[in-house]
């Protein structure tokens, strides 16, 4: 898993002010030793922290990526289930391919509030 910054952003409604909170964690898929079980807590913490470490130089493009996309929405969109699927499978593509050799399995919105 990997956790993304937190973040505000505008709406693309038109005619009124409002913004987003919002928050996403992405699953990629294990590297190395898949298939051996569940890691042990310590053994969960050290991947967790190469993934940050192999994703580092991706950041920016990723939560560009993750900004754009979120802005280019508008509450109408976002207060369905539906729209809220369709949010994630747009940023699982978007992300699929920011996030280069890596493969993403999912996107979950883990904060998404509208005001």
């Amino acid at each position: 898993m990997y956790v993304t910054s937190e973040r505000v952003v505008n709406l693309a409604d038109r005619g009124t002010m409002r913004y987003l909170k919002a928050q996403v964690v992405l699953e990629f898929a294990p590297s190395g030793d898949q298939g051996k079980g569940t890691l042990d807590p310590e053994a969960y913490k050290k991947k967790q922290e190469e993934l940050r470490k192999e994703l580092a130089g991706r950041a920016p493009i990723i939560e560009d990526q993750i900004t754009t996309t979120l802005s280019s929405k508008s509450s109408a969109e976002l207060l369905t289930a539906d729209g809220k699927a369709r949010l994630k499978q747009e940023l699982r593509e978007k992300l699929g391919e920011a996030a280069g050799e890596k493969k993403l399995l999912n996107v979950y919105l883990t904060q998404l509030i509208i005001q």
